[in-house]
This record gives structure tokens, C-alpha cells and sequence, in this order.
């Protein structure tokens, strides 16, 4: 069952940087999706280009963006970057500065951010004043979920960061890990990149840690997940240059017409936002009705 066979045809726009900024064009995307196949239909647009080593992307109530500028392309001191609708305007840097942003949440009009270099993930107001911070363990990724914020470690467990600024180890064991995901059932999806002796792997766990489903593929490098409204479990693998969609542990076959493919972000429960960090990287929207 082939989500993903279109063509694109579209004008690109490079980013010019002076100072803190960058501005970012954004162009509207022609398709002609063939998915006779797939129901859901999805459809795709091209919501800015951007730039590379982003390794986190959020959005608040309006829409604006937030975007971690992990490898410093903009600022020798790594900062946040904010980007307003319609996403053709120039990026602005956030006052603070980190040592390796990565995963982005917002919560309550607030901004959460994992910053890998410090193990420590801080909170800021809608001023953008520090509010609290955490002693996480290596954070890669934030997931605001049901049962509060949670980070992933790049060490391999699955925090949960207490309002009180305690964080508590929900489980441990993964190698590797590069994304997670909540599902309606209360479990997390969760990918890992593995090492020498353990294959990458995308499975289900419930909040113990333990397995409950894991999708057979031969992953490279599995590392954006997301669920959509209909429970389909969409996951990038950047090595694999593939998306695939997933329902019931039952895999789709990837399409390749992305380019890098590295993570998705979940902007509603109908539309995801894809990163695409190849030579151009760029923010592709995926509606799915």
C-alpha cells in the first residue's frame, strides 16, 4: 500500500542570515497524489525552508513555531529561533542561549527545552523567563502527554519531569533511542537506532517498559514517529531516505521521494510537520482527511 507516490513541483528559496535572523522563504506545494490505494488520503505542502542541525521543533496557540538551532548554524551560542505565520518571514533568536538544544514541548503557554549539552531541561514563560529546570539524564526529545512531560534520554530511559523539578525514571534499557510517541492506549511508540550487537527497532511499550508490539522492518535508523487520528504510526528513517506508515504493527511500503526524512513533529490530530534534513532542509505539512 504505497501513502506516498506524488509529484512536486515547486520554486525554492535559500536563506540569507544577518546577525540572529534568517530569512526563510516559504512556497506553496503543486501535487497530484496518486493513492487510488490509501485511506486514509494524505496531502502534502511545503511550510518553509529552513536550515540544517535542527534536532527539535514546536508550536504555541498561534501557530508560531519554534525551531532548536542544535549545531549553532545561526549562533556560536545555540539559541531557539521562533518562526510567525505564514512561515516567509525572518527567523528570531529567543534571549536564551544552550549548550546543545534538542526536543521542544509547549504546555500552558509555556516553552520547554531539552538541552542535551547541559543534561537539563529548563522551562520558560511566555516572556521567556526561566520558570524551572530539571537534572535530566541526557535529554533527546519531550512528549507532553496525559501523564505529564516526558523526556527521552539519549542514554536510554524514559523520564518523567515532575512539577516540583523532580524527575522520576519511568523505565530504562533502550539502546540508542531517537523518538517516541503516546498513543491513545496509553503506551509509548518508541524507536531505536540500536548498536553493533542490538538491531535498530521501532516497538510498543507500556509505561513499565515492557514490549507489547514491535513492527518487523530493517530499519537503518528509525527517528521520527508520530500517530495520527486514524492510529496510524508514521515513522522516518533519515538512512533508509523513507517513510513508512504503520497501522496495527502492519507496515506500508516506504516511499523515498523525501528527501532525509528525520523527524515529525504533531501539529493536529489531521496534520503532522515532517523535517527534511538533506541538502536543503525544509518543513513539509502532511494533512491526512
Amino acid at each position: 500500500m504505497n501513502f506516498f507516490l506524488f509529484y512536486v513541483f515547486f520554486i525554492m528559496a535559500g536563506c540569507t542570515t544577518s546577525g540572529d535572523t534568517s530569512s526563510v522563504a516559504s512556497k506553496n506545494v503543486t501535487q497530484t497524489p496518486n493513492l487510488a490505494k490509501s485511506t486514509p488520503h494524505p496531502s502534502y505542502s511545503i511550510v518553509a525552508e529552513l536550515f540544517p542541525g535542527i534536532r527539535g521543533i514546536t508550536f504555541d496557540a498561534n501557530q508560531t513555531l519554534y525551531i532548536s538551532d542544535t549545531e549553532g548554524t545561526f549562533h556560536p551560542s545555540k539559541k531557539i529561533y521562533s518562526l510567525k505565520k505564514p512561515y516567509d518571514g525572518e527567523l528570531t533568536a529567543l534571549p536564551m542561549v544552550f549548550a546543545m538544544p534538542t526536543g521542544l514541548a509547549f504546555k500552558d503557554n509555556n516553552l520547554f527545552v531539552a538541552d542535551h549539552g547541559k543534561s537539563e531541561v529548563f522551562q520558560f514563560s511566555s516572556s521567556f523567563e526561566k520558570i524551572r529546570r530539571w537534572k535530566a539524564d541526557s535529554p533527546i526529545a519531550l512528549l507532553d502527554t496525559p501523564k505529564g512531560l516526558l523526556s527521552l534520554s539519549s542514554g536510554g530511559a524514559v523520564e518523567l519531569l515532575r512539577s516540583n523539578g523532580k524527575v522520576d525514571q519511568i523505565f530504562s534499557g533502550l539502546v540508542n533511542p531517537t523518538a517516541f510517541t503516546y498513543t491513545s492506549d496509553g503506551h509509548l511508540w518508541v524507536a531505536e537506532s540500536g548498536s553493533t550487537f542490538v538491531k535498530p527497532r521501532v516497538s510498543k511499550r507500556d509505561f513499565k517498559g515492557l514490549i507489547t508490539k514491535t513492527i518487523d522492518h530493517t530499519w537503518r535508523k528509525p527517528s521520527g514517529l508520530a500517530v495520527d487520528k486514524f492510529h496510524q504510526l508514521w515513522i522516518a528513517d533519515p538512512e533508509n531516505n523513507a517513510v513508512y506508515v504503520s497501522l496495527d504493527a502492519k507496515l506500508s511500503n516506504g516511499d523515498s521521494v523525501f528527501n532525509t526524512p528525520a523527524f515529525f513533529t504533531q501539529f493536529s490530530s489531521t496534520e503532522l510537520l515532517l523535517l527534511e534534513d538533506g541538502n536543503r532542509p525544509r518543513l513539509i505539512k502532511v494533512s491526512i482527511e
